[in-house]
């Protein structure tokens, strides 16, 4: 099922969902509670083995947008569903890596890469 939204586009490419986010900042409440809504709609509806989220629009992550990523790949690892994260601004690298959710999720460098780490 595709999801229509203005804070990502949605696509599947070599039987794999990627979900490439629009620029922007994820800070703001209500944004937040949209996209985790989104995400975890999305999850329930999944038909792929995987999704990456290419995270290159995100400029900025508050800890509830994290949250909200956390409850994602939590909905996605319960259907057995692989997650990677890629394409990741400096910022939001950092944020990321400093609570050590490479820990809970893949990330990597490019969408080619996370496609790789997926094989």
């Amino acid at each position: 099922m595709a999801i229509t939204s203005a804070m990502f586009e949605q696509d599947v490419v070599q039987g794999v969902t990627v979900l490439r986010f629009h620029k922007q900042r994820l800070y703001d409440s209500d944004k937040i509670e949209a996209l985790q809504q989104l995400l975890l709609e999305f999850a329930s509806d999944v038909t792929t083995p995987a999704v990456i989220l290419n995270l290159r629009g995100v400029d900025y992550f508050s800890s509830a947008g994290i949250g909200a990523l956390i409850r994602f790949a939590k909905r996605l690892a319960e259907k057995k569903v692989q997650l990677c994260l890629c394409e990741l601004q400096p910022m939001v690298e950092e944020i990321l890596l400093l609570q050590r959710l490479n820990l809970v999720f893949p990330i990597q460098p490019t969408e080619a890469a996370a496609f790789a780490s997926l094989a």
